[in-house]
C-alpha cells in the first residue's frame, strides 16, 4: 500500500469511530431523557439522539447503517470499507461506554439498557422482531441520508429531512445496529 492509500484508510477508520462516539453520546442522552422526563421522555431522548446523526452528516462522518443503503453502488474494491466502518463505529460506541461507565450517568443509563435488551429478549420471537425492526430503522437511516443529500436540491429544509426520520425510529425504538452496541 502506498502512504497516501495508507492515509486514506486512517481517515476512514477514525471518521467512523467518530461516528460511534456520536451515536454513543446521542443513545446515552436519550436513555437519560428516557429516565428524567416521565411522559416527555422518549420523545426528548429521541430528539437528542437525532443531534448524532445531524453531526455525523454535517461532517461526513461514516456510519454503518448509512454506508448500507449505498452498497448497490459501491465498488468492488471498496467493499473493505464496510466491515471497517462497523469495526470503527464498534469503537466508537465502546469508548462512549467506557467513558459513560465511570461517570454518574452509568448509574441511570446502564440499568435502562439492561432493562431494555432484557425485554426484547423476552420475548420468543425477538430474532424475527429484531430483524423487521432493523429493517425499518434501516429505511428510515436511509431516508434521513438522502434526504440530507437531495432535499436541498428542492429548496427544503435538509437539516430537518434529516432529522425527522431519526427521531421517529428513535421514538419508535428500532433497532439501530451500532446504537444497540452501547
Amino acid at each position: 500500500m502506498k502512504k497516501k492509500q495508507i492515509l486514506d484508510v486512517l481517515v476512514f477508520v477514525l471518521l467512523a469511530i467518530l461516528s460511534g462516539i456520536m451515536i454513543g453520546m446521542g443513545a446515552t442522552a436519550s436513555l437519560y431523557a428516557q429516565h428524567l422526563y416521565d411522559s416527555w421522555g422518549k420523545l426528548i431522548g429521541a430528539c437528542l439522539f437525532s443531534l448524532g446523526i445531524f453531526a455525523i452528516l454535517t461532517f461526513q462522518f461514516k456510519l454503518f447503517t448509512g454506508m448500507v443503503a449505498g452498497i448497490p453502488d459501491m465498488k468492488r474494491k471498496d467493499l473493505w470499507q464496510l466491515p471497517a466502518c462497523f469495526l470503527g463505529n464498534a469503537l466508537g460506541v465502546a469508548i462512549v461506554a467506557l467513558l459513560v461507565s465511570v461517570t454518574p450517568l452509568a448509574d441511570v443509563t446502564v440499568p435502562l439498557g439492561t432493562q431494555g435488551i432484557a425485554n426484547k429478549l423476552a420475548n420468543e420471537y425477538w430474532p424475527l422482531l429484531s430483524l423487521c425492526s432493523s429493517i425499518f430503522c434501516g429505511i428510515l437511516i436511509t431516508l434521513s441520508v438522502w434526504s440530507w443529500k437531495y432535499v436541498p436540491e428542492k429548496g427544503l429544509s435538509a437539516t430537518l429531512g434529516a432529522v425527522f426520520p431519526i427521531i421517529f425510529f428513535a421514538f419508535c425504538g428500532s433497532d439501530h445496529s451500532v446504537a444497540n452496541m452501547l
